[in-house]
């Protein structure tokens, strides 16, 4: 019996010794757990903060870029303006020196063309309201059945139902033209 009680006790001190090395190997696994969750919030962190820094710059970038561009434009504008009023001059004194007479101002050149664009939207509109208004009714056909050979054969009903279609779709073709150019020219 006494061997008994000294395996017994020999498999309780096992028994013991392997709980504290499961609770030392538990106690290590959540440490580990714990410093790697740790590691993977600073590297988080820092990810946000290098993405937010990123962000900061392509902004910044962006930014200079855009005012860069807009000066640039801004210069080719000036000196373009700089040499057509030169050009300009060249022009007007060739002419003077010719004897001819003054060279057209950019101003006239500006609205002659706007009055040409002027002319041509009232002649559309004038065009589109011929298509939207009703014809007058023509005079009645001669009592007799039989058309004179001066008079064109009547329009039978599928030609003038393809006549209309294609008269609404060149309105609209028309207005969206119109429409357009209003929309460009502003």
């Amino acid at each position: 019996s006494q061997k008994a009680i000294e395996a017994a006790e020999q498999i309780r001190r096992e028994g013991v010794e392997a709980f504290e090395k499961a609770h030392e190997a538990q106690l290590r696994q959540d440490a580990e757990a714990e410093r790697v969750q740790k590691e993977l919030a600073a590297g988080m962190r820092r990810f946000t903060q290098e993405a937010e820094q990123l962000k900061a710059k392509t902004e910044k970038l962006k930014h200079e870029l855009r005012a860069r561009a807009d000066r640039e434009v801004a210069e080719m504008r000036h000196a373009l303006d700089e040499e057509r009023a030169r050009l300009y001059a060249d022009i007007e004194a060739e002419r003077e020196s010719r004897g001819k007479r003054a060279a057209v101002s950019p101003e006239e050149t500006d609205r002659a063309a706007r009055e040409i664009g002027e002319a041509r939207r009232r002649d559309i509109a004038r065009e589109v309201e011929g298509y939207i208004t009703p014809a007058p009714k023509a005079p009645e056909p001669p009592a007799s059945g039989v058309p004179s050979e001066s008079e064109p054969a009547p329009l039978r009903w599928d030609e003038e139902m393809r006549l209309l279609l294609y008269v609404a779709i060149s309105v609209s073709v028309v207005a969206a033209v119109v429409a357009g150019v209003v929309f460009y020219l502003g």
